[in-house]
């Protein structure tokens, strides 16, 4: 990704949906990569396995911790307000329980939504591979559609085709949340070169009623 570097904060329509992008500072980011790994490097680490019913074929994922559910969720929020009409008094923006996946190579998520909810996110914490030497891959070279470790949201167009919406990230773009409308389909593609961990956090938002003070 390269088409947000000069701000903070943006947003971008995605017809017929809006979309936004938040790029984390880099001190928050190393923050996050560190709760990422006192998470996975936890004793209790299988006390938290996190039960996906997206289908996801990632052995490693986790609840968050709250230092991780803390950091991702706020920028969520804040990204949602920009990108969202103003909701009345007595409705608030809540997050649902965020959780962390630890991708190895090979391994990917299949197209999946998260029902119930209204917007969800995706924030890719640690990005081992380098796209160069993934697009060197033979394999790669001659597919018609490249795609190693990406990203893809899929939803309806005016006409009622079926289009989508791809982010390519490198290691330059750790920290970057996506938030979108959680109706569209998300996947995850496999990498190939790196037996480190591609870490991102996951969730939701949804709207509630504000707790009342008695």
């Amino acid at each position: 990704m390269t088409d947000f570097k000069d701000e903070r904060v943006l947003t971008a329509p995605v017809s017929p949906i809006e979309y936004g992008i938040y790029q984390m500072e880099r001190n928050v980011v190393e923050e996050l990569q560190d709760y990422c790994m006192d998470l996975f490097n936890d004793p209790r680490l299988k006390q938290r396995k996190f039960n996906s019913s997206t289908g996801s074929h990632i052995e490693h994922q986790y609840v968050a911790s709250q230092e991780i559910d803390t950091t991702v969720t706020s920028c969520a929020k804040e990204l949602v307000s920009k990108i969202s009409p103003e909701l009345p008094d007595y409705l608030m923006w809540a997050p649902t329980p965020t959780w962390v996946s630890y991708q190895k190579k090979y391994e990917f998520i299949p197209p999946s939504e998260i029902a119930g909810k209204h917007y969800s996110f995706f924030c890719v914490v640690k990005v081992p591979f380098k796209i160069e030497e993934e697009m060197e891959l033979p394999h790669i070279k001659d597919s018609i559609n490249p795609s190693p470790g990406k990203h893809t949201l899929f939803y309806t167009n005016p006409l009622g085709k079926t289009s989508h919406r791809e982010f390519v990230f490198t290691e330059a773009d750790e920290g970057v949340l996506v938030l979108y409308p959680s109706s569209l389909l998300y996947t995850l593609n496999p990498f190939y070169t790196s037996d480190d961990y591609h870490i991102i956090v996951q969730g939701s938002l949804l709207v509630t009623e504000r707790p009342v003070d008695l």
